[in-house]
Formats: structure tokens, C-alpha cells, sequence
């Protein structure tokens, strides 16, 4: 939709206030991803976008449809890890996580948004039982998480936790152990 003017723009809100809007910087900023990803997103169909007087802004409704879906999108995931975790899985591979939400390990799109779904899932179990839950989350070669996604959450967490550990791989050992305690029947 495209309005000429902003007092076009302005009536046009008055009489249909699903035309609310945000700034495209704004969007960037809330889905951690550049402006040209958010036009990107507006190209693929996944965000709305109003023009007024040739600026793009997108669509509040857009916005938190995207939000409302990463939110399920998250509880999905986190019960489906807590029920791992239940049960004594110490690792799970990416595939079976990604096949929950119709997500393919092929595709680069796919495995971003899986690694801010994990990362939204380890922040909350951080928050509620102080373990990282996707630890148990592993890639199939490596029977590790994600180099970069998991690592770049440990070090905006727990501050200074490379001083406790020789290695990475001996971090994740003992996180998992303490998933599997925290979520213990």
C-alpha cells in the first residue's frame, strides 16, 4: 500500500488502524537483522510494508504476526528439549529439532532462524534454572551445538566461563550435565 503524502497516510489510519506502522530501522533492530533483511522479508512476503511519500515502513500487524510465530515457534522447541532433557537425552541432533517447525538443515535460512529459536530457548531456561537448554542440541559431525550461535549466548551469559573450563567441549560436557539435573523427573 503506498500513500503520497503523510496527511494521506494519517487519514487513511483515522478510518483503519490496521495500517499502524513501524519504521524499517525499527524492525531491524527488533529482529536483530539489518534493514536490507527486513526488505528482504518485505520481497518474500513474510512483512508487510506501507510507502508514504516513497519511504518504506512495515506493518505493525506483519511485525507481530513474525513475533507471535517465533513465540510458538520457541515453546515448541523448549517443551519438545525439556522433554529430552526429562528423559536423560544428553544430545539431540539439529535435524529432528528443525523437523518440528517443517525447518531444513539445507537450507541457510533455515538453520539462522533455528539458531535464534535455540538461542531464545537457552536465554529463557537461563533465566528460570540458570543451564543453558540447547546445550544438548548437537550437530551431527561434531557432537557439539553450533560453534558460533551456542558460543556467542555463553559469553553474553556467564561472564568469564572460558576461565573455569580447558576447552569448549569441556563446558558443553558439564552443561549438559547440568540440564539433565535441572530438568531430572
Amino acid at each position: 500500500m503506498e500513500f503520497i503524502s503523510v496527511n494521506e497516510y494519517v487519514r487513511a489510519f483515522s478510518r483503519d488502524r490496521s495500517l499502524a506502522i513501524m519504521p524499517v530501522p525499527m524492525a531491524a533492530d527488533l529482529f536483530g537483522i539489518t534493514s536490507a533483511g527486513i526488505v528482504s522479508r518485505v520481497r518474500a512476503g513474510v512483512l508487510g510494508e506501507v510507502k508514504i511519500s516513497g519511504t518504506r515502513y512495515i506493518t505493525m500487524g506483519s511485525v507481530l504476526e513474525t513475533v507471535e510465530k517465533f513465540d510458538k515457534d520457541v515453546e515448541i522447541v523448549k517443551s519438545y528439549l525439556e522433554k529430552q532433557a526429562r528423559n536423560g537425552v544428553a544430545s539431540v541432533e539439529y535435524s529432528p529439532v528443525m523437523e518440528l517447525l517443517g525447518l531444513s538443515s539445507k537450507l541457510s535460512a533455515d538453520r539462522t532462524k533455528i539458531g535464534w529459536i535455540l538461542g531464545e530457548v537457552s536465554r529463557q531456561s537461563y533465566r528460570e534454572k540458570r543451564v543453558l537448554l540447547s546445550a544438548i542440541v548437537h550437530r551431527k559431525n561434531t557432537g557439539m551445538p553450533s560453534e558460533n550461535g551456542f558460543f556467542i549466548l555463553v559469553d553474553a551469559l556467564i561472564e568469564d566461563w572460558e576461565k573455569h573450563y580447558d576447552s569448549r567441549e569441556s563446558f558443553v560436557e558439564d552443561e549438559i550435565k547440568r540440564v539433565l539435573k535441572a530438568y531430572r523427573k
